[in-house]
C-alpha cells in the first residue's frame, strides 16, 4: 500500500507531501473556524471541468440560479450551466445537488421507461478556472421551450404530452428525486420527435430529504407556497397537470 501511494505521489517516504490531503483523507480539519480551510477541504473533494474556450460568451439560457452556455465541440453539442457558489450555504447546496445528480446520472443511463424525457447529464463538478463556479455539463437539447408555446398546442398533442411527461415524473419517483420546479420552461420541446425533456434540476431534492424552502407560482401546488410547505410527490404531479392546462 505504501508503494502505491508513493507511485501516486500522496506520500514522500512516509509523509504525506500535502497536510491538505492528510486531513482530508484523515477525516478532520485542522482549524474547524477557519473559512478558508473548509474551502480548501470542500475543494478537494470534488472534479474540476475545463469550460472550453469556444464557449459562447452571451448565455443562452437565464435561470433563476445559473447561466446556460451552448457548446460545440468533438462532433456533438453541449450544454454548460454554471452557478456561482458565494456562500457556505450555497457550496451545501451545490454539494447535495452533486450527489443528487450523480444518482439520476447513473439513473437515467439505465434506461428505465421514462428516463428518455430526463436530460443527460455529462458532468458535474467545479470550474477548473475558478472554485467558486459550479459547473453541469449536459447535453444540449436542440428545440423549443414551451413556455413558447402556451395556448398554441393541438389538444391531442398536449395529451400525448402528457402522457410522456407523466412517464418521467414516475421514473424520477422510483429514483426517490423531486424535481420541484416543473413548469413550462423547464420542459425542452425537441425538434427530432418534438418529445419533451425536462431539464433545470437546480431545486430538485430526494424524496427523504428534510427542506423547507416554499416555491410560489402558478405551477406550484398549494401546499408548497406557503411558509411551511409539505413537499411530496404529488407536489410535482400537480406541476405537471398545470403545465399541461396551459
Amino acid at each position: 500500500h505504501l508503494a502505491t501511494l508513493k507511485e501516486r505521489c500522496v506520500l514522500d517516504d512516509k509523509r504525506f507531501r500535502s497536510t491538505l490531503l492528510e486531513n482530508w483523507l484523515l477525516g478532520y480539519e485542522r482549524n474547524k473556524d477557519s473559512a478558508e480551510w473548509k474551502t480548501l477541504l470542500f475543494s478537494a473533494a470534488v472534479k474540476r471541468i475545463r469550460i472550453p474556450d469556444s464557449l459562447q460568451k452571451a448565455p443562452n439560457g437565464d435561470g433563476g440560479q445559473a447561466n446556460v452556455f451552448r457548446n460545440i465541440g468533438d462532433n456533438r453539442i453541449s450544454a454548460y450551466r454554471i452557478t456561482r457558489l458565494d456562500s457556505d450555504k450555497s457550496r451545501e447546496r451545490f454539494a447535495e445537488s452533486r450527489d443528487l445528480l450523480e444518482t439520476l446520472k447513473e439513473k437515467v443511463e439505465q434506461g428505465a421507461d421514462g428516463a428518455q424525457y430526463i436530460f443527460r447529464l455529462e458532468e458535474i463538478g467545479l470550474s477548473a478556472h475558478d472554485e467558486n463556479e459550479a459547473v453541469q455539463v449536459y447535453r444540449w437539447v436542440e428545440g423549443t421551450d414551451l413556455s413558447q408555446k402556451l395556448g398554441r398546442i393541438p389538444s391531442a398533442f398536449v395529451a400525448d404530452l402528457g402522457v410522456k411527461l407523466a412517464r418521467a415524473v414516475r421514473f424520477l419517483q422510483s429514483s426517490n428525486i423531486l424535481h420541484r420546479d416543473i413548469r413550462p420552461r423547464n420542459i425542452v420541446l425537441s425538434e427530432e420527435g418534438a418529445d419533451p425533456v425536462i431539464i433545470d434540476f437546480g431545486f430538485a431534492r430526494r424524496l427523504t430529504a428534510d427542506f423547507k424552502s416554499s416555491q410560489d407560482s402558478e405551477y406550484s401546488a398549494p401546499e408548497v407556497r406557503r411558509n411551511n410547505p409539505n413537499w411530496t410527490r404529488a407536489a410535482d404531479i400537480y406541476s405537471v397537470g398545470a403545465t399541461l392546462k396551459a
